[in-house]
């Protein structure tokens, strides 16, 4: 009996490790592009190595070609809401596909593990990345929270009762 019980907990842990959620990038960058002086030390070594989701990566600079062996295509890109560079290199052939065709100007949502991070030169440099999609500019109005897409998804919860109650989007 311990031993299934053993064999079902380590199952569990690889499983739960294996659908660890990959953080916000847009998020890091903002609060990067905010932190007081000396806080960017620590907000390096917590994100260096980990998985970071960025949308509105808008190209500023695009340099390579698929001609290349192996073929690799460089990209500055701006995030948004902090202005920070994010530097990244693709080199996977599924995303090349979609790097081939993006110009400058328009913007990307890529998956990348922060390789380094530097405030002082305004800049978050990813590697490995996977170019995602293109992706709009800026966020839509509406329809951006899962909630607006998902009539069960949960808005908010609501505890000034002393119970929790599940707020959804116009409720008060």
């Amino acid at each position: 009996m311990s031993r299934t019980l053993f064999a079902i907990l380590v199952l569990l842990a690889g499983t739960a490790a294996a659908f660890a959620g990959t953080d916000n990038g847009n998020d890091l960058a903002r609060r990067l592009s905010t932190c007081r002086k000396g806080q960017e030390a620590a907000m390096e070594k917590e994100a260096t190595g980990n998985l970071f989701f960025f949308r509105y990566l808008r190209v500023a600079d695009k340099l390579g070609s698929t001609n290349s062996q192996p073929a690799r295509i460089a990209f500055k890109t701006v995030e948004p809401s902090s202005d920070m560079y994010v530097e990244f290199v693709v080199t996977k052939a599924e995303s090349l596909k979609i790097a081939d065709s993006t110009q400058v100007g328009e913007s990307l949502a890529v998956t990348g593990r922060i390789k380094s991070i530097s405030k002082a030169d305004n800049r978050i440099v990813l590697d490995p990345v996977i170019v995602r999609y293109k992706d709009r500019s800026t966020p839509k109005v509406g329809k951006e929270l899962l909630c607006e897409v998902d009539p069960n998804a949960r808005y908010g919860t609501d505890t000034s009762s002393g119970e929790e109650a599940v707020v959804k989007p116009g409720e008060k």
